[in-house]
């Protein structure tokens, strides 16, 4: 599978020199594997100190990497946050932005993170078994430059304000393998 471009929001301003992008892939065992790649100036994006890969609220405000997963053309979502500090989230919602509540999992994910002077990779796995056959992806990145200023990246941008939430700029999309795919 290919990675996806992330663009910055149109309303950003000046970002850090980089180029964004993510990839979401089922594997055996209902496990799903996401990974967002960020190319160019490492040394200007803040990142967060490393963290004991605990569950956190509002990783938001800083740079963390996001997927919104739904069976498509549903009203319910799931949110996932992951951080390049190892700290992590994940939430349902019933409908667009209502309904939010913390989603139960089984096991926290595996959170692996690299940082080179021209490459932050993050890689995660985690097991999400209830996930249907057919599945819309919505990719999205918070990040937050040096000097303090944060940009919003998502597969596409349909609002004047960034909103990660708007199932309109979720294109991606990826299914569980059938049985004959892990034969």
């Amino acid at each position: 599978m290919e990675l996806t471009s992330l663009i910055p929001h149109p309303n950003a301003g000046n970002s850090p020199a980089i180029d964004v992008y993510a990839l979401a892939a089922f594997q055996s065992g209902g496990r799903v594997t996401f990974r967002y790649r960020v190319r160019g100036d490492i040394a200007r994006i803040k990142l967060p100190t490393e963290h004991a890969g605990e569950r956190a609220d509002e990783l938001w405000r800083h740079t963390c990497f996001e997927a919104f997963v739904a069976p498509k053309d549903a009203e319910r979502y799931i949110e996932l946050n992951f951080s390049p500090s190892t700290a992590w989230a994940a939430y349902t919602f019933d409908q667009y932005r209502i309904g939010m509540k913390p989603l139960p999992v089984l096991k926290k994910p595996s959170i692996k993170v690299t940082v080179e002077p021209e490459l932050l990779a993050v890689d995660v796995a985690v097991q999400m078994r209830s996930l249907a056959a057919n599945w819309a992806v919505g990719f999205s990145a918070v990040i937050e430059g040096t000097d303090g200023r944060i940009t919003h990246w998502a597969i596409t941008h349909s609002n004047a304000k960034p909103d990660f939430h708007d199932a309109k700029a979720w294109v991606a999309s990826f299914q569980r393998p059938t049985p004959e795919d892990n034969a």
